[in-house]
């Protein structure tokens, strides 16, 4: 069981692919695999979206001489093709937000300005749309503890949750890199390797990443990579009275996609040997 909001925030953000798995997060917190075929009900089941509602390709469909915003919700390659076209084969407007959910046409309509599903009476439809079925759940490698190679506890951030799909997928340190570089080295300094200042933490500096907390390292790279995915995903808050910056959930909050996650674990991993 997953909200709409939260299956289609998870399909977006991971690259939004037809066939390929994409995880996402169920209400009880577990890791689950679904594909396009999960996602595109939501677009053309009736009934859903509340009682009485029309499906979304009932309005949005391949005729687009009569469809609404010369959009297409019918289809995979409807969605892709976008809105505001005038002919079959015409790339119209993107409405994915080129992968970045929050910036995305879909959430404003849906979950912003909640302009549609169209007639939708007062309070109809749940803040973060239908609670649908989706997916099946996926086994992926979590240690058997959190006891690191030399017998010290292994380092764990302060927020709870646990991992992503980053962990399933194959990661490029040279993508990773440029990950880095854009989201990660203004805190962690270049090449991870600079204790930034944290004014308001305990330790006053944000902890490097090159060489990073030995206790995150393991020559298991399975178990390496799900210690640093934690943080990536659910973000951490250092200890004391008010640290001047944090470390956002990265993965929980979209900002970066699956893949983007797996690459810059495989950078840092890199940079860590």
């Amino acid at each position: 069981m997953v909200t709409a909001s939260d299956l289609l925030s998870s399909w977006v953000s991971s690259g939004y692919k037809e066939n390929q798995l994409f995880g996402f997060r169920d209400l009880q917190g577990n890791i689950c695999n679904a594909t396009f075929a999960d996602v595109l009900p939501l677009f053309t089941q009736p009934n859903l979206w509340y009682a009485g509602a029309l499906a979304c390709d009932s309005c949005h469909n391949p005729d687009l001489a009569a469809s609404a915003a010369d959009l297409d919700l019918s289809s995979y390659a409807g969605i892709l093709a976008g809105g505001k076209r005038t002919t079959p084969t015409m790339k119209g407007q993107d409405i994915l937000g080129g992968g970045n959910w929050g910036n995305s046409i879909l959430y404003k309509m849906l979950f912003v300005d909640r302009l549609m599903p169209f007639g939708a009476p007062s309070g109809a439809v749940p803040q973060d749309g239908p609670t649908v079925n989706a997916g099946l759940l996926a086994i992926l490698p979590t240690p058997a503890s959190t006891e690191g190679p030399s017998g010290e506890e292994v380092a764990r951030p302060s927020h709870p949750g646990g991992s992503g799909e980053a962990i399933s997928l194959k990661g490029d340190p040279t993508a990773g890199q440029k990950v880095f570089v854009d989201h990660c080295q203004v805190c962690h300094g270049i090449e991870g390797t600079d204790n930034v200042a944290n004014p308001g933490s305990d330790d006053g500096t944000i902890p490097p990443l090159n060489p990073i907390d030995p206790t995150l390292v393991n020559t298991d790279h399975s178990i390496f990579a799900f210690n640093l995915d934690l943080f990536l995903q659910n973000g951490s808050s250092p200890e004391g009275p008010n640290a001047a910056f944090q470390m956002p959930a990265w993965g929980n909050l979209g900002i970066l996609s699956q893949q983007q996650i797996a690459d810059v674990i495989a950078y840092i991993i890199s940079l860590n040997k």
